[in-house]
């Protein structure tokens, strides 16, 4: 798989830049405390908030990236029908966001469902089978290859195309930064003492 589609999977997605970026903003907070030997208790707990929040996030789409990247390798592919499509209560831009379900058939001729969630439902609802990749042993573990972010493109004869290296680099730009407030933290702490 291309360098920069798993990078664009691991780190890519609205949700899992959220997370990184309040991961970086409450490390950045956390080492200028520490820096400035401030450390009052409400600034620490909204800091200590957008921590645990950011944690979260990231890893949430850092373990969905794992799982989908591990996919796109050794993944099962399948035709996904589409059979609900639900409102989730909230809009993106202005865009309502769905909850689509589609249905699919494993190998083995087990049927299982996959859920997707996306305010693009263009390219949800482009195809009368949605492509799926699943788990051949758990076929439960599955992705619709539409929600992946890019989403990574598959020629005609089945492999996965590199993506935009500079959208990949872009994916990268707040994990790099939570580590630079990782790296501060711990110069404040060290120049403190």
């Amino acid at each position: 798989m291309p360098r920069s589609v798993k990078i664009r999977v691991l780190f890519g997605g609205v949700m899992n830049q959220i997370g990184w970026a309040c991961f970086a903003i409450a490390l950045m907070e956390l080492a200028a405390l520490i820096y400035a030997s401030k450390l009052e208790q409400t600034v620490v707990l909204i800091g200590g908030a957008f921590l645990l929040v950011g944690v979260i996030l990231a890893l949430r789409g850092l373990g969905r990236g794992l799982l989908a990247a591990r996919l796109l390798v050794e993944g099962t592919l399948a035709g996904g029908k589409l059979v609900d499509k639900l409102y989730a209560g909230y809009e993106v831009k202005n865009r309502r966001v769905y909850d689509y379900v589609f249905e699919f058939a494993a190998a083995d001729g087990s049927r299982h469902t996959v859920k997707a969630r996306t305010a693009e439902d263009s390219r949800m609802e482009d195809e009368a089978l949605e492509p799926i990749l699943y788990d051949a042993s758990l076929p439960y573990r599955a992705v619709v290859i539409d929600q992946l972010d890019g989403p990574p493109r598959i020629d005609p004869d089945g492999r996965i195309q590199g993506a935009s290296v500079v959208r990949a680099a872009a994916a990268l730009a707040l994990p790099c930064v939570a580590v630079i407030g990782v790296a501060a933290v711990v110069a404040a702490i060290v120049l403190v003492r």
